[in-house]
């Protein structure tokens, strides 16, 4: 592999990761605006909006991983890039990865609300993790929109799990799919 070749392929790496970072956002909107429907609709309904917003982001991850594999493999073809399989996987792994970082920093200084960073940090995990809010509502039980009971260091820990194996389970999601379009499957 010559080093235009590396060079390309390493820009179409971090552009399929933004690609992916413009999805979590889209479903990072589309949550917040469900949360007043699920504050005043029946408990049931938070389970129902977990398992959508699930199945959104993970299509999301895929459909952006196929498209990208179907791509790719004209590239391929035409000597742009070298064949690197397993491109979906680390696209989607490189943003899980950030986001999990921004989503451990708060812990490491102990949810410290003077010191700046930590406050940055927490902001940002806040946003991101409006993409499995619904998912992790129904493992911690709380309202998405009572931030004060969302303070609780058990239900800090138990919605950050959910969101690092959703983000997981995104990551294998898209090298699959990233492969079956290089497939053409």
């Amino acid at each position: 592999m010559n080093e235009s070749q590396k060079d390309k392929t390493v820009a179409l790496i971090f552009k399929l990761t933004f690609f992916y970072f413009l999805r979590v956002i889209l479903v990072c909107a589309l949550s917040f605006m469900a949360i007043p429907l699920g504050s005043f609709s029946p408990k049931i309904v938070w389970p129902i909006l977990a398992v959508f917003y699930l199945l959104i982001m993970l299509y999301f991850f895929s459909f952006t991983s196929h498209s990208e594999g179907l791509t790719d493999r004209n590239r391929i073809e035409t000597g742009i890039i070298k064949n690197i399989s397993f491109k979906g996987y680390i696209s989607a792994g490189v943003l899980a990865l950030i986001m999990i970082v921004i989503g451990i920093v708060p812990f490491l200084y102990g949810y410290d609300p003077s010191f700046v960073v930590c406050r940055i940090f927490l902001i940002l995990y806040y946003l991101l993790s409006m993409s499995t809010a619904f998912a992790a509502q129904v493992f911690v039980g709380v309202d998405v929109s009572d931030i004060n009971a969302e303070m609780n260091m058990e239900n800090l820990i138990i919605r950050f799990a959910v969101f690092a194996v959703i983000l997981i389970i995104c990551t294998v999601v898209s090298g699959i799919s990233y492969k079956f379009g290089l497939d053409n499957k």
